[in-house]
C-alpha cells in the first residue's frame, strides 16, 4: 500500500472508488460528482491536506479533510473516510492518520473534529484509539413534510444574503462543521435561504442545499417559538421539494428541535457522536 495526498486525484475516479467504500456503510452513500464537488466546498475539504491509499494503483481508502477556525482554534474536519469492503481489517485508517498527522501540525493545525454513527462501534474504537473524545451528540432526521396547520400571517420570503448578528440570536446551539456560517457563505450562491417575517419583522429562517436534499440551517426567535412560525417554513419548502428530506446534526438535547421535526413527519434515522482530536 502507499499513501498521498489527493490535490491531483481525477474526481470521476475519486468518485467511484469513494462510493464503493461506503456502498455497505449503516447509511450508503451513493454521490455524484455535482454532489461530491458541494461537499468540497461546504466542508472546506484541502484535497492536498486529504490522503488517498492506493494498492496497485487502486483507490482502496480515502480519508478527505477540511481545514477552518473553529473558535479561534486551526481545525481539520474529517469529512469521511472510507475503505473499500475487501480491504478493511488492514488498520488503513490508522495508516492514513499516521501518514497526514505530521502535515497537519506543520500546517499549524491544533485539533481534529469529525462525526461518526453510534450504531458504527468499530469506526468509534479506531478514533478513541487514535485519541478522539466524545464532545456532543447529534441526531438525524429524514422523510417528508407532513403539515396540517400553520401560521397564515407569516410571509415567506426567498432570500440571498442573510445578517448573522441577526440569526444567530435565534440560536439556543450551534452548528455542527458541515451547517455552520462558513459551510453557508461557501455553498451560498447553490442553496435556498427562506426568511420568516410578522410585520416585516425577520422571526424566522431556513437554509436548504437542494444538492443533497439537506435542511443546513432553521431557527426561529425566542418568542415567536410554538406559534406556526416553522412550519409556515416548512411548508414553504415542502411546495417546491417533494421528495424525502435530511435534517443532519440537530442537538441531541434540543428537546425543543426535535420535538418539532418529529411532529412534522420526520423521523431520527441515525445519531451521531462529535468526536474532538487534539494534535
Amino acid at each position: 500500500m502507499t499513501f498521498q495526498t489527493l490535490e491531483k486525484i481525477d474526481l470521476h475516479f475519486f468518485t467511484e472508488n469513494y462510493n464503493l467504500a461506503f456502498s455497505d456503510y449503516i447509511v450508503p452513500i451513493k454521490m455524484s460528482i455535482k454532489q461530491l464537488r458541494s461537499k468540497i466546498n461546504g466542508d472546506r475539504i484541502a484535497l492536498n491536506l486529504s490522503v488517498g491509499t492506493f494498492k496497485n494503483e487502486q483507490l482502496i481508502g480515502a480519508m478527505l479533510i477540511g481545514i477552518d477556525t473553529i473558535n479561534g482554534v486551526k481545525t481539520a474536519y474529517n469529512a469521511g473516510t472510507g475503505v473499500i469492503p475487501s480491504m478493511r481489517g488492514n488498520q488503513i485508517t490508522e495508516k492514513m492518520y499516521a501518514f497526514i498527522l505530521p502535515y497537519l501540525r506543520k500546517k499549524g493545525i491544533e485539533q481534529s473534529l469529525l462525526e461518526v454513527i453510534l450504531e458504527n462501534p468499530k469506526a468509534i474504537y479506531i478514533y478513541e484509539k487514535i485519541g478522539y473524545k466524545v464532545n456532543r451528540i447529534f441526531n438525524c432526521f429524514k422523510g417528508n413534510i407532513s403539515i396540517s396547520s400553520y401560521n397564515t400571517e407569516v410571509g415567506i420570503k426567498s432570500e440571498t444574503n442573510l445578517d448573522w448578528n441577526e440569526i444567530t440570536a435565534f440560536w439556543d446551539w450551534n452548528p455542527s462543521w458541515q451547517n455552520n456560517i462558513a459551510a453557508v457563505e461557501s455553498l451560498k450562491s447553490t442553496l435556498k435561504i427562506y426568511g420568516a417575517y410578522l410585520e416585516n419583522i425577520k422571526v424566522g429562517y431556513l437554509i436548504f442545499n437542494p444538492i443533497n436534499n439537506k435542511v443546513v440551517q432553521f431557527a426561529v426567535a425566542k418568542k415567536h417559538r410554538k406559534t406556526g412560525v416553522a412550519c409556515a417554513l416548512f411548508k414553504e419548502l415542502n411546495m417546491i421539494q417533494e421528495t424525502p428530506i435530511l435534517v443532519v446534526n440537530t442537538a441531541e438535547n434540543s428537546n425543543e428541535t426535535n420535538y418539532f421535526l418529529n411532529s412534522i413527519g420526520l423521523r431520527q434515522n441515525v445519531q451521531q457522536y462529535e468526536m474532538i482530536l487534539k494534535i
